[in-house]
């Protein structure tokens, strides 16, 4: 009898805040800003939200995820994620674990991310959810999640989510698995601040809003937070960018239920930019803020650059161009003697035929 009402007890925990099988968010990013990631994404943990923002990344990247929600041993999560992307598809796999030996529930996903036009993409997701309680049995089942994802326009990404389009349903029972849709909108505002709102409805539970806000202080640390209506859940968060790899931090209160504290880490496996910023909201601000450059006159304004004459440092002040990627271009320029076009420039890592045409206005050939 303890056993069973242990069990009732964490399933009803779990289905107030962490309904079972719901859509989890599981990044420390994400949670930090309010889990309203449906129109943002630039890491890993994209995956389990909308696979059409596999798209906005641009390098390999391997990520990992631990938290207990509220303090709870028996609810603690690890996720896994991982995903390689190209020119125009991406794709991803990932895990999460909740739970301990007497509940445990587990999820394993892949999905692929496809570009359908420059500025829209889509994806699809492939789920499967098991769930184990100790002396009650076991089952699992399989689902499909789809998502779209769109730039409206410089700075502004418009994304929405259906998860378990095939209601599928787990147990001898048949219990439908969750299901429903999440929308939001996420701009960058100002050159300063990167903010995110989404509209999150699973059946049968009450609609969520949600809103997230992201202040980059630097190129390397960045602060968070944001809120959930329906829970009424307070977040807030930090991460710090080193040596290829993000750390964040997530801190999420619960009215009724306590505090959760969160700790994930990214790797990118490029040699690559700033993986905390959509490009496009980089390139934005850098050229509403540039950063100081022999290229640029007194008044602060960007200016073209001789790719064929340009420094290090002239090219690395271009928006969305990492030191990295500034010293491959040097190099490649000397050994071949100098650049007969601008194209020859998606032979450097992390360059994409949409980060090239962002930058031709800034590009010139002697």
């Amino acid at each position: 009898m303890n056993r069973f009402l242990l069990i009732a007890g964490l399933l009803a925990v779990a289905a107030s805040c962490y309904a079972g099988f719901e859509q989890k968010d599981q990044g420390a990013r994400q949670a930090g800003a309010g889990n309203a990631e449906a129109a943002r994404g630039y890491s890993a943990w994209i995956l389990f939200v909308n696979p059409a923002g596999l798209m906005t990344l641009d390098q390999p990247e391997l990520a990992v995820s631990a938290f207990r929600p509220f303090g709870l041993k028996e609810l603690q999560t690890m996720s896994l994620a991982a995903v390689l992307p190209s020119e125009n598809w991406a794709a991803g796999i990932g895990a999460g674990f909740t739970g301990n030996g007497v509940y445990r529930e587990s999820q394993f996903l892949a999905g692929f991310g496809f570009r359908l036009f420059p500025d829209f993409s889509a994806g699809l997701t492939a789920k499967y959810v098991h769930a184990s309680i100790e002396g009650y049995g076991n089952a699992g089942a399989l689902e499909l999640d789809a998502g779209l994802q769109s730039v409206v326009m410089d700075g502004l990404t418009a994304g929405v989510t259906v998860f378990n389009l095939t209601r599928a349903k787990i147990g001898r029972s048949s219990e439908p698995l969750p299901s429903g849709w999440r929308a939001g909108l996420s701009a960058w505002i100002f050159g300063k601040a990167l903010i995110s709102g989404e509209v999150y409805h699973q059946t049968g539970f009450p609609t969520d809003l949600r809103a997230g806000l992201e202040i980059p202080l630097t190129h390397q640390v960045t602060l968070r937070t944001g809120m959930q209506s329906a829970t009424g859940v307070v977040t807030a968060g930090a991460g710090v960018e080193f040596w290829g790899a993000g750390l964040d931090y997530a801190f999420q209160s619960h009215p009724d239920l306590g505090s959760t504290h969160q700790i994930s880490i990214g790797i990118s496996l490029g040699t690559g930019e700033n993986r905390r910023f959509p490009e496009t909201a980089l390139s934005w601000q850098e050229s509403k803020n540039p950063r100081p450059s022999a290229s640029r006159k007194s008044t602060g304004k960007m200016e073209p650059v001789f790719l064929n004459r340009a420094t290090v440092s002239e090219l690395e002040a271009l928006p969305g161009i990492s030191r990295a990627q500034a010293e491959q271009i040097v190099a490649m320029r000397e050994n071949r003697n100098g650049f007969v076009s601008v194209e020859e420039l998606l032979g450097i890592d992390g360059m994409t035929e949409e980060k090239l045409n962002r930058l031709k206005p800034w590009l010139l050939l002697d």
